[in-house]
């Protein structure tokens, strides 16, 4: 799952870790462009995603569900 992109079709709860500690859910708008930016965890459930120039953890259900695989280009920018 690492490396691969999805452009989601409706938006995408995710969570935030704060630096005071606890967490903040963030909201991933639809149309944004994700990229999946390390294999989840054993029995987590989440993944680390940026999109622009934010991150955050997703539930991975929640973006299969929401979101179109997308094929990267040499260029690195998905298709």
């Amino acid at each position: 799952m690492q490396n691969q992109m999805y452009k989601l079709k409706s938006g995408v709860a995710g969570f935030l870790k704060l630096p005071a500690g606890g967490t903040m859910e963030v909201t991933i708008p639809p149309g944004s462009e994700v990229s999946v930016l390390c294999a989840p965890t054993v029995g987590s459930g989440f993944v680390r995603v940026q999109y622009g120039e934010h991150s955050c953890v997703v539930p991975i259900r929640e973006l299969q569900k929401c979101g179109l695989p997308m094929r990267a280009t040499a260029l690195g920018r998905a298709s």
